[in-house]
């Protein structure tokens, strides 16, 4: 529903977004298809953070941590 009412670039769906990746992420009961979906979603996340925020921005920085973390995970499984 964020991404519709203020788009997929707007730094408020994009936050929401990486937090709903990172809840997926923490959650212990997670499947190997939620984490496939979660990282999926960083994935895209991380690259219009990017463009929007920059590089140097932390919010940028904070999802790029996170998708490496989770990328391990998934690796580990």
């Amino acid at each position: 529903m964020a991404r519709r009412a203020l788009g997929a670039d707007h730094d408020i769906y994009l936050r929401l977004a990486h937090s709903y990746a990172y809840a997926v992420l923490e959650c212990a009961a997670a499947s190997r298809d939620e984490l496939v979906f979660a990282e999926k979603l960083l994935e895209d996340t991380v690259r219009r953070f990017r463009r929007v925020l920059g590089t140097a921005h932390p919010s940028t920085s904070k999802a790029e941590d996170d998708l490496f973390y989770l990328r391990e995970c998934l690796a580990n499984l």
